[in-house]
């Protein structure tokens, strides 16, 4: 009587089932430090899925120069993932294709979501260094509020959302060129603020109140862009290309913001890169203008 009572009550799982594993990667093998890379998933539909959960940005801070080669052993184990369940094998089959690498046990759940519903349960789960869409997306849905972005990066889109409006005035249409992605490998993918044929750019904001946030994102912005070269020059039809880190930055900006200033400039001349400060989004318009017309 008790059991049909609390079944009758008991609420009823969704239809969608699925079922995924985490994939740790352990650097330093034997150290015991690992952390989730990604997530691969398979419904019950045939459906299936394999997320990165470790972007490019956390990898460059982690990793510094040796990031290229982490990226390429994150990406040579996700794409072995993604294999393995195109080919419909088992999911609980599939092992890594290197060392230092491992694969977590097999978790059954449901979703009312589908798939991005199941690699959010994965995600809040086991990855805590993945910041991407599907885990704001879900806790969206959860609190019925969306989730405030970082200080500095808000004040960084307003930055660009104001220096777009001011090109839109030009005759020339530069409003395409704007927040591309470009696809480094089939896992791995960059955003790039400007993205032209010959000049390309990222911005960043130092005129906030948390400049070591800022400075943060000033430093991932500048390692895409370094990617973004690297990429470009191993093209078959490579051509003549300019990078360029604009910082927003105000003739009298208090010391600790033009120290940070410093320091992004000198990250910036260890890998050869540009970086340019503008007081104003006009005068960041006009950079952008300048290196256009002279490309």
């Amino acid at each position: 009587m008790i059991l049909d009572t609390f079944k009758r009550q008991a609420p009823v799982l969704p239809q969608f089932t699925a079922s995924y594993r985490s994939i740790y990667f352990e650097p330093i093998i034997g150290s015991g430090e690992r952390f989730v890379i990604g997530i691969m998933a398979l419904a019950e539909t045939g459906e299936s899925r394999v997320l990165q959960t470790l972007s490019e940005k956390t990898m460059r801070s982690m990793y510094g120069d040796k990031t290229d080669q982490i990226r390429g052993l994150v990406s040579l184990i996700l794409e072995s993932a993604e294999s393995h369940l195109k080919a419909e094998f088992p999911l609980e089959q599939w092992q890594p294709p290197v060392s230092g690498a491992f694969a977590g046990m097999t978790q059954k759940t449901y979703s009312n979501n589908g798939l991005e519903g199941v690699l959010f349960q994965a995600i809040t789960s086991y990855a805590s260094l993945y910041k991407g869409k599907i885990v704001k997306d879900g806790l969206s849905e959860l609190t019925d509020n969306e989730l405030p972005e970082d200080e500095a990066e808000r004040n960084t889109d307003s930055l660009i959302q104001q220096v777009k409006n001011i090109l839109q005035l030009q005759p020339i249409d530069y409003q395409s060129h704007w927040k591309k992605v470009v696809r480094i490998k089939e896992n791995s993918a960059i955003t790039i603020d400007y993205l032209g044929a010959r000049y390309n750019a990222n911005l960043s904001n130092f005129d906030v109140k948390d400049i070591g946030n800022a400075l943060k994102v000033a430093k991932a912005k500048l390692f895409d862009l370094d990617v973004l070269r690297e990429k470009r020059q191993h093209e078959v039809f490579s051509s003549e290309q300019n990078y360029e880190l604009l910082i927003g930055l105000k003739n009298d900006a208090p010391n600790d913001a033009k120290d940070c200033f410093v320091q992004i400039e000198q990250l910036a001349d260890t890998k050869n890169l540009r970086v340019i400060k503008k007081a104003t989004p006009q005068e960041m318009a006009d950079r952008i203008l300048l290196q256009e017309k002279a490309a």
